[in-house]
């Protein structure tokens, strides 16, 4: 806060200084001392003082001046700063002069010249503090009035805020109660009026609410208890909910919920306790039906849950069945198909045969080989579904695979007028530890569709080494499509993980680095809609392009799938119409040297026993007559003397008496026999 101002006014600047120094004296920093030689003067530092927002406390002006007479200076100052004291300093001012100085500005006091010192000090101070005293008055009496306004404006508000309390509270639809600390009714609102059947407050106290009111125990005769009703009990500073309450009135029976909440104040002690309180009949009512109909539920998903565990059985049943029917079927279907692979392998090489005949017999072998195959996937299928299918990763030599991958399909892309196209990058190991046979199923299936669906152009197989995952990168492709069922992100301990999981356990435990192989098969083939690109890889679905092609059994896709699954990877296509599809998948491997494959075994084939043997026996039993023909072709032309027996089950008795009549037991422990080959 800026100090008060003192100025001093006269046209004789010692006169002036004088009056600075003894006024310094007596007021020391309580006040600022400013001074003006004439009355312009004293004007225009006045008005810069009030521009600054100092306070003028005090003016001290000579009369005689050359431009402006004291007395009118005087006025015209009180008329800009009407609190300012003033004081004249003169010796020939006239009467009437002090009249107008005292009439019109406020005179505090005349000082005759030449002024006596003491008295002008004292004359000084007491002006002084007479201004502070009226400006403390001055601000106390501001005081007030701001908050008397402020306080009037409070109760205002405050009114304003009962009245609507008071409207809010008549307007709710919950009844609405206050009560005395003694028990005695203070407020109802008119929904509590409404519900409790009373017009006015009555005078009843709390422990009598029960009787007046009836106020009963829900679906009984008893009025509630008094020591247990929620008000009395809030009263005691309990805050209480309940919902087993009712009123009774004319006849009418209303389920009522109260809520009571003790009211506190600053010390602690309960003022007021409050109750809300409302109809809940519907409610009851519908709990009621509820209940009814959880019961009826309840029986409902007993008989459900017993009929579901009898479906259960009989799928488990037919599950057997069906798990007993395929190994039947593989029996079956095999036994037949072996004979027919056996008979044309011996048949085709035979000089007796046409060149017509012989390629006959190709046809033959062929198409047996691919009924194989087709057996072949759907008992994987079965087993895949049966989660018997397991991981066996070995070392193995991966050029080697894919040289022979190569040559497998060179000469049917030929036919086709294709280009197969193996690329490999530079720092892919040669020797890696995976499952090579299902690696190999799966590289077949894709090149075979990839083939299959290619009219011109080429087929590419690309391998790439990533020194980790490529997943996202994988997925996140906008033309990419895999397994719409379920998403890579929402993968919970699939078998991927475990294979995984196993790669990371077994490269922790040994000295086998481990890293990602990123296989992919493109061509230029028919493509796949986009609208068909999420059921490709469900069993038995085949593409609009696959129905026009209708080889195969639609499993080659969804094996692949299961496979590279197992083999801790994922698998995904992108696909345009006309321009081709792309196949990628990725799977974990390890890197090991060469000295750790298995020795490679020599492809020999058998011509016959080396010359000098004595003669080897051999006695085949089966309950196949194609069988047993099958054997005694393969092994007589070899040298062996080869006897047959068609034996049933439950007849290793005869079979043993048959083998001593051949001298079975003899051939057999001739150990030193030996078979030619080369």
């Amino acid at each position: 806060m800026k100090k008060p101002v003192i100025v001093c006014i006269d046209d004789e600047p010692d006169v002036l200084n004088s009056l600075k120094i003894e006024l310094k004296k007596v007021i020391g920093d309580q006040c600022i001392i400013e001074t003006a030689e004439g009355g312009a003067d004293a004007l225009e530092l006045l008005a810069d003082l009030q521009a600054d927002e100092y306070e003028i406390a005090l003016v001290l002006s000579d009369y005689i001046m050359p431009d402006i007479k004291g007395d009118e200076l005087l006025r015209r100052i009180h008329e800009n700063s009407p609190e300012t004291l003033t004081i004249m300093l003169t010796g020939q001012a006239d009467l009437e002069a002090l009249s107008n100085a005292i009439k019109y500005a406020k005179l505090y006091r005349y000082i005759p010249k030449p002024w006596q010192n003491e008295d002008l000090k004292l004359t000084v101070v007491e002006a002084v503090h007479s201004y502070l005293q009226d400006q403390k008055l001055t601000d106390e009496i501001h005081k007030r009035q701001e908050v008397n306004e402020e306080l009037k404006l409070v109760n205002e508000a405050l009114s304003a805020s009962e009245s609507r309390l008071s409207q809010f509270l008549e307007a709710l639809p919950v009844g609405v109660s206050v009560y005395h600390p003694d028990g005695s009714i203070a407020y109802l609102n008119q929904a509590a009026r409404d519900l409790l059947g009373a017009d006015t407050i009555p005078e009843s106290t709390a422990e009598q609410l029960g009787a007046t009111y009836q106020l009963y125990v829900a679906n009984t005769d008893e009025l509630y208890p008094p020591d247990n009703l929620p008000i009395l009990r809030s009263l005691k500073g309990e805050s209480v909910k309940v919902d087993d309450l009712e009123i009774r009135q004319d006849g009418k029976r209303i389920a009522i919920e109260i809520n009571t909440t003790p009211i506190f104040d600053a010390s602690g002690n309960i003022v007021y306790a409050i109750a809300a309180f409302q109809d809940i009949s519907d409610r009851k009512q519908a709990e009621k039906i509820l209940a009814d109909y959880q019961h009826t539920l309840e029986a409902q998903i007993e008989e459900r849950t017993e009929q579901l565990q009898q479906a259960a059985l009989a799928a488990e049943a037919a599950n057997k069945a069906k798990s007993t029917f395929l190994a039947n079927m593989s029996h079956e279907l095999r036994t037949p198909l072996n004979s027919i692979l056996g008979f044309a392998q011996i048949m085709e090489p035979s000089p007796d045969l046409s060149v017509e005949n012989r390629e006959n017999m190709r046809i033959i072998r062929r198409s047996g080989e691919h009924l194989l195959t087709l057996i072949n996937e759907v008992l994987d299928l079965s087993k895949i579904e049966a989660g018997r299918m397991t991981l066996n990763p070995k070392n193995f030599d991966l050029y080697r695979l894919l040289d022979d991958l190569q040559d497998m399909f060179q000469l049917r892309v030929e036919n086709q007028d294709l280009q197969l196209r193996f690329q490999r990058d530079a720092d892919v190991p040669q020797y890696v530890r995976a499952d090579d046979i299902k690696l190999r199923q799966v590289l077949i299936n894709l090149l075979s569709n990839a083939i299959k669906f290619t009219q011109t152009g080429e087929i590419i197989l690309r391998v790439i080494k990533l020194e980790k995952s490529g997943y996202l990168d994988l997925l996140d492709s906008p033309t990419a499509c895999f397994d719409t069922t379920r998403s890579i992100r929402d993968f919970s301990r699939t078998s991927s993980d475990f294979a995984r999981d196993r790669w990371r356990d077994e490269a922790e435990d040994s000295t086998v680095p481990a890293f990602f192989l990123l296989f992919e098969i493109e061509d230029t083939g028919v493509g796949i809609a986009p609208e068909e690109l999420g059921n490709i890889f469900k069993a038995f679905v085949q593409t609009a392009s696959g129905k026009k092609n209708p080889k195969g059994t639609g499993l080659g896709l969804k094996i692949s799938r299961q496979f590279v699954r197992l083999m801790g990877g994922e698998i995904v296509v992108e696909s345009e119409l006309e321009l081709g599809t792309t196949f990628k998948f990725e799977i974990p491997v390890g890197a090991v040297y060469a000295a750790e494959l298995p020795d490679p075994q020599l492809n020999r084939e058998v011509s016959g026993l080396e010359p000098n043997q004595p003669c080897y026996r051999i006695l085949i039993v089966d309950d196949r007559e194609d069988n047993r023909q099958l054997l005694v072709k393969m092994l007589s032309p070899l040298g062996f003397g080869v006897e047959t027996s068609h034996q049933r089950p439950g007849s290793n008795r005869n079979v043993g008496k048959l083998a001593s009549a051949f001298n079975f037991d003899g051939c057999a422990n001739a150990s030193d026999g030996r078979l030619r080959s080369y």
